[in-house]
């Protein structure tokens, strides 16, 4: 059998990447994959850790070694020497815990423990070296600063999980902002669980971000709290890369040298709730929320992972009301439009001119021209059409002169009034209609 033209057999590399040179794609991808995360990361709230390094006589020292590592993740960020003032500072640190270690030959090696940064802090961690070898390690445990004395900000942050444990409004699952009014300098807005003020700042004239990436407005900011590390607030006293008064960050969550997994369902109910003021039925309400994360090491101390999945299914109803004809209407009787006030087509009428209640409707088979008595204010002739009137009743219109074709379109496609009076024509038609919101979420982090 003879293949076509331009066909035979194709290789699973050519099925994947097209009959591109398969040592170009192999050179490439590494590349696209380096590239990729510089491109996407955002700069995270990222913090400093600084200080200074002294002798027992608390004389400074300068080129000592000191090496700061992450603890989550066993990786050894930087290490750098002391200038000739005794002083250190490690820039750039995302939010975490770390491990400071000093040395230098004669004095005994200096290990400082659990010294937990915040995002888009400045820390100081003062340490003092012991007369010794460098292979005796005197190690202590990093406590917080009581007062933030490396600048002037007031603010405050909390984690995820401190997120989870605090009491929330059932329809602010996905919203951090009911949280921020327990910080400092921050309000909310009693009649709108969406708006927060910072030292008098409302949320439009705030600077927010998602891990340092900025976003122009706090009170439609909506995030997954399921992906969060931690929120960062500065209240007061900004730096002066914020152009507003008041910061607000929020840090997602990245993989470590352990493994961790989670799952958890949240679910809200109508039949556990009261029907509106304005519902006559009350509507159904179901909240699903699934979320599914896992994050650890691929590499240990080299390279991690974290990933979620994020599922709602709100297969919700809504209840509206509309203005449909009444049963009148439908049969060409509109007498309860009229309303017993008169008017006339003519300015200043006097005796003769016409009079209609402002609320006729008129026939326009029947136009034609009258002369009004006030002729100085009315020098032209005006053109008017006789209200309709079937047997001796004012606004209705003769059944017989009523098309069949647009009474066929009103019954199929305009619904009876099922609420009010029968000659209340303002929202007398309520129904229920189905309005379901999903949303599905996935992140993934490497």
């Amino acid at each position: 059998m003879t293949a076509p033209i331009g066909t035979g057999p194709v290789s699973r590399q050519e099925a994947l990447f097209g009959r591109w040179p398969w040592t170009t794609v192999r050179f490439l991808l590494p590349v696209l994959l380096l590239l990729l995360p510089a491109a996407s990361r955002g700069q995270e709230g990222l913090s400093t850790l600084r200080g200074t390094v002294t002798d027992p006589s608390g004389g400074v020292m300068p080129g000592v070694e000191v090496t700061v590592e992450e603890v989550a993740t066993g990786i050894t960020l930087r290490k750098v020497i002391t200038d000739n003032q005794g002083n250190y500072e490690v820039p750039a640190l995302k939010e975490g815990t770390y491990r400071l270690t000093a040395t230098r030959t004669g004095f005994k090696t200096l290990v400082e423990n659990d010294i937990f940064i915040a995002s888009d802090q400045v820390k100081r961690v003062d340490v003092q070296l012991e007369v010794g070898t460098t292979s005796t390690r005197v190690e202590v445990s990093g406590a917080a600063n009581v007062i933030q004395t490396e600048s002037g900000k007031i603010g405050s942050d909390f984690s995820g999980e401190q997120y989870h444990l605090a009491p929330m409004p059932a329809n602010s699952y996905s919203s951090p902002l009911p949280v921020l009014a327990t910080m400092p300098q921050i309000v909310t807005d009693a009649g709108n669980e969406f708006g927060v003020y910072m030292a008098g700042q409302g949320g439009a004239n705030l600077d927010m971000g998602m891990d340092g990436v900025k976003e122009e407005n706090l009170n439609t900011q909506t995030v997954n709290m399921e992906d969060v590390e931690e929120v960062k607030v500065e209240a007061v006293n900004n730096s002066a890369e914020f152009g507003r008064i008041g910061y607000y960050n929020t840090i997602t969550k990245r993989g470590t040298n352990q493994y961790h997994g989670e799952a958890s369902y949240y679910h809200r109910n109508s039949a556990l709730g009261a029907r509106g003021f304005f519902e006559d039925q009350k509507p159904l309400k179901l909240y699903h929320t699934f979320n599914l994360s896992g994050s650890g090491p691929i590499i240990r101390d080299k390279t991690f992972f974290y990933g979620l999945w994020n599922a709602e299914r709100v297969p919700e109803h809504t209840f509206f009301l509309e203005n449909v004809p009444t049963e009148k209407m439908r049969k060409g009787d509109f007498s309860s439009f009229l309303t017993g006030t008169m008017s006339s087509p003519c300015v200043q009428p006097g005796a003769g001119d016409p009079m209609f209640d402002t609320g006729a409707i008129f026939d326009p088979t029947t136009a034609h021209s009258i002369t009004c008595s006030n002729t100085a204010l009315n020098p032209a002739p005006v053109t008017v059409e006789n209200p309709f009137v079937f047997n001796g009743q004012r606004n209705v219109i003769d059944p017989s002169r009523l098309s069949q074709l647009p009474l066929t379109v009103q019954e199929k496609y305009y619904p009876h009034p099922n609420r009010g009076s029968p000659d209340n024509f303002a929202t007398n038609f309520g129904w229920i209609f189905p309005y379901p919101g999903d949303q599905y979420h996935a992140d993934v982090l490497v």
